[in-house]
């Protein structure tokens, strides 16, 4: 079954086009940054070397490590960052980055993104389904009794049934809130020294900010998006009841939107009920493989989470069965 293109009928296409002027009327795009694979590029300074994040040099911390601005599992190989230092780079990829992969396990496996060893795997927890990618193929390995997926033949569709493995939500959002930091142009990180620390804390309880929610957009169809893109849209007028700064990483099939928190440019409108909206993308107006998806997650809770379900369906063009034993 080839899925229906999309295009949104004149009422929605009409909302888009408001949503545009709006986004257009209250920020400027301050930043887009790309990576991937290609030559290596450099944020930050060799010499002399500071980190941005808890302010120390070369005097009181080690920077030996290629620390990746973006991490490695969304498809960035190649923008690394000169002013993250060892003990930070550690850090984050312990308390942070490993929830935002287990978050996104089920959809890096269907989306055949590569992380930092090649193309992960899913597995169910006993053991009795897993699914790898194979030479750009996917290899499906399961129990009769199993029912973590199922196959239409007929229909050429394949449908996972997926348990994400245990994550917390506000270590997630912390994740995408250091992206967001990694990127965002030195002259502007003094706005954001208060969140600095609350983002190195292990204590997630303490002090998070206001608004953990992001808009989570997922794009049926091939791989739309080679690698990742993060853009950062600052606020034109600082009397406007927006937040000062939004972020836009985009990476595979999945869209991440969200405000990065800065008391120091927000003090106004803390407390306040502000508007936010969805930045509309390219596939929003037309999309040959169906309508892109938005939901919006709240990732504000400092608990681990076990037991969190979701399903994926795809297309195929072929499958073969063989069957052991």
């Amino acid at each position: 079954m080839n899925p229906s293109p999309y295009q949104p009928p004149n009422d929605v296409l009409e909302v888009i086009e408001a949503t545009v002027t709006w986004i257009q009327d209250n920020y400027s795009q301050i930043l887009s940054k790309e990576c991937g694979r290609g030559s290596k590029i450099f944020i930050g300074s060799k010499n002399p070397r500071k980190c941005r994040y808890c302010g120390k040099d070369e005097q009181d911390t080690s920077f030996r490590k290629v620390a990746h601005a973006v991490p490695e599992l969304l498809g960035n190989r190649n923008l690394i960052a000169y002013d993250e230092c060892d003990r930070c780079n550690d850090y984050f990829a312990v308390n942070l980055e490993d929830h935002l992969g287990k978050y996104l396990l089920p959809l890096r496996v269907m989306s055949l993104t590569p992380g930092k060893k090649g193309h992960p795997s899913y597995k169910t927890e006993d053991g009795n389904f897993r699914i790898d990618i194979i030479d750009g193929e996917f290899k499906i390995e399961s129990h009769d009794s199993d029912n973590s997926w199922e196959i239409d033949e007929e229909l050429k569709t394949l449908t996972l049934h997926f348990t994400r493995q245990p994550f917390c939500p506000l270590a997630v959002f912390k994740s995408l809130f250091k992206i967001g930091l990694a990127v965002m142009p030195k002259d502007l990180l003094p706005n954001f020294q208060r969140v600095l620390g609350w983002l190195l804390m292990q204590d997630e309880r303490n002090g998070p900010p206001e608004s953990t929610k992001v808009f989570q957009t997922f794009i049926p169809g091939p791989r739309p998006i080679e690698g990742v893109q993060v853009n950062l849209y600052e606020r034109k007028n600082q009397t406007s009841n927006v937040p000062y700064m939004m972020c836009l990483i985009a990476a595979s099939n999945t869209i991440f939107q969200f405000s990065i928190p800065s008391p120091e440019k927000d003090a106004k409108i803390s407390g306040k009920q502000v508007t936010i909206k969805k930045i509309p993308i390219k596939h929003d107006l037309y999309w040959p493989f169906g309508k892109p998806l938005t939901r919006i997650v709240d990732l504000s809770n400092a608990d681990i989470i076990s037991c969190d379900r979701g399903s994926i369906t795809m297309s195929f063009e072929e499958a073969t069965r063989v069957v052991y034993g």
